[in-house]
């Protein structure tokens, strides 16, 4: 009997860390989504902020 309990309460220990182990490894997934988010924004910032006033010139030019 106390084998069985010994060995029940190893397995839950393993899935405990094991589960530990998945939640870290989507903390860092979820943070690299975000990262990888903000660059993209950034970037379009970016761009949008450089394709503005020259289509804002082509707008004067045109009219």
């Amino acid at each position: 009997m106390r084998t069985l309990i010994n060995a029940t309460s190893a397995k839950f220990r393993a899935a405990r860390k094991h589960m530990k182990d998945r939640g870290q490894n989507m903390l860092e997934y979820v943070g690299l989504v975000i990262i990888v988010a903000g660059v993209i924004v950034g970037l379009s910032g970016v761009l949008g902020g450089i394709k503005d006033p020259f289509e804002k010139s082509v707008k004067k030019v045109t009219e």
